[in-house]
């Protein structure tokens, strides 16, 4: 029969066996706290009903939207995410209407419903960028046509080539922007991914109707207040490639 000291020694080994995977478990959980603030949520814009998903003619009723804003201009935010910085941008411009457009259903409602009505000149609509109508919508709805500005600030970056259908920022984007947008309109664009921005950037430079503008100060946030992720990927100490352009020639 087994001697009691081998009892004594398989229950000493039990517990470190278990007091090594409490440490492993809470060193996975701590980990994980720390980096959950940078993990991106991706939906697919593809998939279901999202791929059908574009403004309706409610969310684009813009006298309704901002009636008690005395602002004439917009801006069109492609990819607002939370839409807490786009709210503060709003209160420190308000000469400005400026949307948001975002995928997530719950983050458009969340800000409509907190920032809408002590901001009369904000607004987020639940839309797929992706959708071929979507842009076209908008600009329409807009009463002169055309936004002031635009920006696309931290799209989703796709890593698989697999997924490189999903980018926002494409040729056919441009395309619909230098179609609708006047001569002198700036495009903001934004990463903290290297080579997303080199792709963007490519993108532009061979784009006919796009000029870089250098003259803009790219050492602060584009809009004067930092989006969330921008607000994190700078406290990580980590880098964030900033972007302005400015649509040029008319179509011939």
């Amino acid at each position: 029969p087994p001697s009691p000291s081998m009892f004594v020694r398989a229950a000493v080994a039990h517990t470190r066996t278990c007091a090594c995977h409490t440490h492993s478990v809470q060193r996975y959980y701590t980990t994980t706290a720390t980096r959950h603030r940078r993990m991106r949520q991706h939906l697919n814009p593809l998939a279901g009903m999202l791929a059908t998903l574009k403004p309706t003619p409610e969310d684009l009723a813009w006298s309704t939207v901002f009636k008690d804003s005395r602002a004439t201009e917009y801006h069109l935010d492609l990819g607002s995410g939370s839409g807490k910085y786009l709210a503060q941008v709003a209160k420190n411009r308000p000469d400005t209407n400026w949307i948001g457009v975002e995928l997530k259903e719950g983050l458009v409602k969340d800000a409509n419903e907190q920032f809408g009505p002590e901001v009369p000149n904000f607004s987020m609509v639940w839309a797929n960028l992706l959708h071929p109508q979507t842009l076209d919508l908008l600009f329409k709805s807009l009463p002169d046509g055309e936004p002031s500005s635009v920006s696309i600030l931290h799209p989703d970056p796709n890593f698989k080539v697999r997924h490189k259908k999903r980018d926002v920022i494409t040729a056919r984007l441009l395309d619909t922007l230098a179609y609708h947008l006047d001569p002198g309109t700036y495009v903001y664009t934004q990463t903290d991914v290297l080579a997303m921005d080199e792709d963007i950037h490519a993108l532009f430079q061979r784009h006919a109707c796009f000029d870089r503008m250098k003259e803009v100060d790219l050492d602060q946030p584009l809009l004067g207040v930092p989006t969330d992720r921008e607000r994190y990927v700078l406290e990580d100490g980590e880098a964030v490639y900033r972007r302005c352009y400015r649509r040029t020639f008319d179509l011939v």
